[in-house]
C-alpha cells in the first residue's frame, strides 16, 4: 500500500500573513520594488553628474595652480601633489562618476529584466489559453446552435469537469478538461460523479453526466481563463459577422444589454428616466443624520456598504434592511478645517434581465462592464453632486461587487476627475482589472478564492505600486463563518465575509496593506472629526408624457 504524498504548505502565503492570504501589488509589491530600483539608478546618475561637475572644477583649479607656479615656485609642488589624486587616481571624481554611471546602467537593466520576466511569466500559459478561448469561442458563436452546444460541452470540460456520454450503462466517450490539466485539477484518485445526468440525448437511456476532478465547484482560476472565450461566444452569437477583438468581455456585455433592452420592451415597462433624491426615514428627523459613525478602516467602509443592502424577511444575512437603490455619502469635517467625503456603494440588488425601478440591477452590470456608464453610475454621481462634494475635496469610494465597478469607474473617468478628487478606492468581490486607475490613486481590492465575480472580466488585477490586491482562501480562515462561506461562490461573495476579511488584515504587518490603511486613516481623520451622514435613493421612472 503506497503512502499518500506529503502535504506541502501553500506557496502563496506571505511571511506573517494569516493562513490562505496572498497580497500582490501595493507599496510592498514587486512592481514597487522595481520602481525603487529605477529611482536608485536615477539617483546614481545624479551623483555622477555632480562628480563630473566636481571634476571640471578640479581642472579649473589645476590650471590656476599652473598659472601661479611662475610666481610661487615653492608652493607649486605641494599644490600639484594635492591635486594629483583628484586628477588621475581611482578615487578621482571623473573615475568615480564613470563607475556610478556603469552601476546605474546595471541597476536599470536589472529592473528592466525583472519587469520583462514578470511580464513573460504573467503572460505564459494563461495568455495562450485566453487567446485560444477567444478564437474558439468566436468560431463556435458564429457556427450557430450546433456551435453553442459544442461550446457548452467544452465549457463544462474546461471548468474542471469531464463530460461523459453513456448508452445503456456503457461509457462511450469522456472529454477530459484541458484547463483542468493546466491548473492541476485532474488526475486525482477521488474523481466523483457530480449531480447525475444533465439530460436525455436520445431514446434508450443515453445521457450526459459530469465527472469532476476536484471540489464540487470549478476552480475560479479556470473561470477566469474561460471568461474571454465565453464572452467571445456571446458576442459572436449576435446577428452579423463580428470582428476579432483581443478583449471580448465589454462587447459581450453590450450584446447582453441589447438583449435586456429588447426583453424589457417586450415583457416589462421601460423606464428611461432616473430620479435621485435624499432618503428621509420615517423614524428619524428630517435632514442629515449622525449615523453611521466615522469609519476608521477599510473594514468599517465595507460594513457601511453592507448596511445599504435591503434583505428579504427570511434572509437578513443579505443586508441590514436598507432601502433598495440606496447610496451612502458621509461628510467628514476635520479639526483643521479640511473635509473628506466617503461614498459607499452597494452591489447588484436585482438580478432580473428586465430593467426595473432599482438601478442597482443586472442591466447596470452590463452597462458598466460594457463601458457605457449606466444608471447605477449616474445614481452615485448625482448623489455626490447633491451632497455638495466639490472639486479638490478628497473622496474615498468603497463598493462591493457592482458597487466596486462604479467606484473604480468614477476614479478612472477623466471627465469626472475634473469634478471629484478621488483619493482612495476600496473594492470587494469586484472585477476591476479592466479599469485603469490614474497614477497616485491608491486602491485596495479584496477577492475571495471561492468567489467567481472578481474573475468575470477574464484577467487578474495589475500589480502596481498604487493597487493592492488581497486574495483570500476562506477555507483556511480560523473563523467558522468564513469556512462556511467557502462552501459556495454565492456565500463567498457576501459583503459581510469581505468585511471580516478586512478585519483580519488589520495590523498584519504586510507593507502593502499597512501603507494603504495608513493612507486611508489620514483621509478619514480622528475622533475630533465631525461626521454628517446622508443617504440617497435612485429610482428609474417612466418617461414624462
Amino acid at each position: 500500500m503506497t503512502s499518500p504524498p506529503p502535504v506541502l504548505p501553500p506557496p502563496d502565503d506571505g511571511a506573517g500573513l494569516p493562513a490562505g492570504v496572498r497580497v500582490t501589488g501595493g507599496a510592498g509589491g514587486t512592481a514597487a520594488h522595481l520602481e525603487d530600483l529605477t529611482a536608485a539608478a536615477a539617483a546614481l546618475d545624479r551623483a555622477a553628474d555632480a562628480l563630473d561637475d566636481a571634476a571640471r572644477e578640479v581642472l579649473v583649479l589645476r590650471d590656476a595652480v599652473e598659472d601661479a607656479a611662475a610666481w610661487s615656485p615653492v608652493t607649486a609642488p605641494g599644490a600639484r601633489a594635492a591635486l594629483a589624486p583628484l586628477l588621475s587616481s581611482w578615487a578621482s571624481p571623473r573615475v568615480v562618476a564613470a563607475h556610478l554611471r556603469d552601476l546605474a546602467a546595471r541597476v536599470r537593466a536589472s529592473a528592466e529584466l525583472y519587469a520583462a520576466t514578470d511580464a513573460a511569466v504573467a503572460a505564459g500559459v494563461g495568455s495562450a489559453v485566453r487567446t485560444t478561448g477567444v478564437v474558439l469561442g468566436g468560431a463556435l458563436g458564429e457556427a450557430g446552435p450546433l456551435g453553442w452546444a459544442v461550446a457548452g460541452a467544452l465549457g463544462l470540460a474546461a471548468a474542471g469537469q469531464a463530460v461523459v456520454l453513456t448508452i445503456g450503462g456503457a461509457v462511450v466517450r469522456a472529454v477530459p478538461s484541458p484547463a483542468g490539466l493546466v491548473l492541476g485539477r485532474l488526475g486525482t484518485a477521488d474523481a466523483r460523479a457530480a449531480a447525475g445526468p444533465l439530460g436525455m440525448l436520445a431514446r434508450g437511456g443515453a445521457s450526459v453526466g459530469l465527472v469532476g476532478g476536484g471540489p464540487g465547484w470549478p476552480d475560479p482560476r479556470a473561470v477566469q481563463l474561460l471568461t474571454p472565450g465565453v464572452a467571445a461566444l456571446l458576442r459572436s452569437s449576435a446577428p452579423g459577422l463580428q470582428a476579432y477583438v483581443a478583449d471580448p468581455v465589454p462587447g459581450a456585455a453590450r450584446t447582453l444589454r441589447t438583449g435586456s433592452s429588447l426583453l424589457t420592451a417586450l415583457v416589462g415597462a421601460p423606464r428611461p428616466g432616473l430620479v435621485v433624491a435624499p432618503l428621509v426615514r420615517a423614524d428619524a428627523p428630517r435632514g442629515p443624520g449622525t449615523d453611521p459613525p466615522r469609519p476608521a478602516s477599510s473594514a468599517d467602509l465595507l460594513r457601511q456598504v453592507h448596511a445599504l443592502y435591503p434583505h428579504p424577511d427570511d434572509d437578513p444575512r443579505l443586508g441590514t434592511g436598507g432601502v433598495p437603490g440606496t447610496v451612502g455619502v458621509q461628510q467628514l469635517d476635520h479639526a483643521d478645517g479640511s473635509r473628506t467625503w466617503v461614498v459607499a456603494v452597494p452591489g447588484t440588488e436585482e438580478w432580473s434581465p428586465v430593467a426595473g425601478p432599482n438601478p442597482f440591477d443586472l442591466t447596470s452590470n452590463f452597462d458598466l462592464v460594457g463601458g457605457t456608464g449606466g444608471d447605477a453610475l449616474r445614481t452615485v454621481v448625482e448623489a455626490m453632486d447633491q451632497a455638495g462634494v466639490e472639486a479638490g475635496e478628497p473622496v474615498v469610494l468603497a463598493g462591493h461587487s457592482q458597487g466596486g465597478i462604479v467606484a473604480a469607474t468614477i476614479a478612472a473617468d477623466p471627465d469626472l476627475a475634473e469634478r471629484f478628487t478621488v483619493a482612495a478606492v476600496v473594492t470587494a468581490g469586484t472585477p476591476a482589472s479592466g479599469i485603469d486607475l490614474p497614477p497616485g490613486v491608491p486602491a485596495l481590492h479584496l477577492e475571495h478564492a471561492p468567489d467567481y465575480v472578481p474573475t468575470l472580466d477574464g484577467a487578474a488585477t495589475a500589480a502596481t505600486p498604487d493597487r493592492t490586491t488581497v486574495l483570500v482562501d476562506l477555507a483556511r480562515s480560523p473563523d467558522p463563518r468564513d469556512q462556511a462561506a467557502a462552501a459556495s461562490p454565492v456565500s463567498a461573495h457576501g459583503v459581510d465575509a469581505y468585511a471580516r476579511t478586512a478585519d483580519r488584515l488589520t495590523g498584519v504587518g504586510d507593507p502593502s496593506v499597512d501603507a494603504f490603511e495608513a493612507t486611508l486613516g489620514r483621509l478619514l481623520g480622528d475622533d475630533a472629526t465631525t461626521v454628517t451622514s446622508r443617504r440617497y435613493v435612485g429610482v428609474r421612472v417612466p418617461a414624462a408624457s
